[in-house]
Parts: structure tokens; C-alpha cells; sequence
């Protein structure tokens, strides 16, 4: 096991040598540190086979193995974190002498953006509000405040985008998350718009994409029907 963990170190010192940013340093962590497959981590859960004596000498060359390493790989995180400010300051760095600005201004207003404005004056002359809300919601407001049943199919991860170890939080897949949300705040009657950018798990092609935005409308009223519509 002596010989397993020189391998090791060497196998570490070789390794970092070649990390070029922080994706790679962190999944060289992983590697030798982590607690259910890492290098290291197994070899020092292997000493339950040892003798006492022997457990005992290994153990502290273990952790003398490990906190060397730890020394390398905190170095390195400093490293790329100097050059990650050096490459930042030369990035964005701006060159205010430019003598030569256009005296014409170019480009417009995005498509999307001109859409949605237009549409939010339409619905103000109709009496709307014009509310924004949360793109990162939770599970209440995007599914059960609407009566969606737990097995409706748009709350699988095949259609909804799910956050890492936030099971109940969500990126929207609609904009009706603010209908709730805009009736607890104002109670009826209620005329509100709420247009926003939307996320599906979606597969890319001609006519679909994962984001796109959405113009919902919530109206609330006693004298309301169809043929309001």
C-alpha cells in the first residue's frame, strides 16, 4: 500500500501540471478526493486491513501524503485564479483614445423586445398592469397553485428544467407562475399582463428552442364571459 500511495502523489504532481482552468482542476479533486471513489479515499479506507501497528504507520503517512497535496492543489487554485484576473483586466479593457466613432448609430431594438413592448401598450390602453416575476420559481407557483396533478407529464425533468439539489425549484416553463402570485398581491377584481422569458427542455431544431418568451393576461371580474374574449 506504501508503494500504491507514492503512486499516487506522483500520479498528483504529474496531473496538475497540465490543469489548464478550474473545470479541470475540479474534476482532478474529484479524482483523488472523492469520498466514495477517490484515489486517495480508497486507498486510506483499505487500512482496515492492516494490523494495528501497521494501520497506525500507515495512517500517518496517509495523511501526510494528503495534506501535500492539498498544498499543490491550493496553489494551483490560486494560480488560476491570477491568471483568470490577468486575462479579465486584458479582455475588458477598454481603449477610450478611439478617435474614430461612427457618426451614425447602427443597429435597433431587438425583434423580440420591439414585440413585447408593443404588446404591453395594447394592454395598457386595455386596463392592465404590467408585472414581471421570478424565472428561477418554485414548485408551488409553477405546478401546484395551478391544480397541476403530480403525474401531469410537464413536471418531468423531460420537459421541465429542474435546479442540481433543489428538487422543488424550477426554471418556468410558462408564465402563469405570476397568475398566483398576482392574486394574493391584488385580489380581484384583477386585470394584470405578464409577459418573460420561458425555459423547456426542449430539442433544438427550426421551429422549437429550450428559451422563448411568453405574454400571459389574467383577467378577474363578476360581469366576465366569453364573449369578453
Amino acid at each position: 500500500m506504501k508503494d500504491q500511495l507514492q503512486e499516487i502523489q506522483k500520479e498528483f504532481t504529474e496531473a496538475i501540471k497540465d490543469v489548464k482552468d478550474f473545470l479541470m482542476l475540479e474534476e482532478l479533486e474529484k479524482q483523488f478526493f472523492g469520498r466514495k471513489s477517490g484515489k486517495l479515499s480508497l486507498v486510506m479506507k483499505g487500512m482496515k486491513e492492516l494490523s494495528e501497528d501497521m494501520r497506525k504507520e500507515f495512517g500517518q503517512m496517509a495523511n501526510e501524503a494528503k495534506k501535500e497535496l492539498e498544498v499543490l492543489l491550493a496553489a494551483k487554485k490560486v494560480l488560476l485564479e491570477k491568471e483568470k484576473v490577468a486575462h479579465m483586466a486584458e479582455d475588458e479593457a477598454i481603449d477610450i483614445t478611439q478617435p474614430h466613432l461612427p457618426k451614425k448609430e447602427y443597429g435597433h431594438i431587438h425583434p423580440i423586445t420591439q414585440a413585447r413592448w408593443q404588446l404591453e401598450e395594447t394592454a395598457r390602453t386595455m386596463g392592465m398592469r404590467i408585472e414581471d416575476g421570478p424565472e428561477l420559481e418554485s414548485d408551488y407557483f409553477i405546478f401546484g397553485s395551478l391544480n397541476f396533478p403530480d403525474d401531469h407529464p410537464a413536471r418531468e425533468s423531460m420537459d421541465t428544467f429542474y435546479i442540481k439539489e433543489h428538487k422543488t425549484w424550477c426554471m418556468r416553463p410558462h408564465v402563469s407562475n405570476m397568475q398566483v402570485r398576482m392574486m394574493q398581491k391584488y385580489g380581484a377584481p384583477l386585470r394584470v399582463a405578464h409577459p418573460g422569458r420561458v425555459y423547456r427542455n426542449e430539442a433544438i431544431d427550426a421551429t422549437h428552442g429550450h428559451t422563448f418568451y411568453q405574454f400571459d393576461v389574467l383577467i378577474i371580474d363578476k360581469t366576465l364571459s366569453i364573449g369578453n374574449l
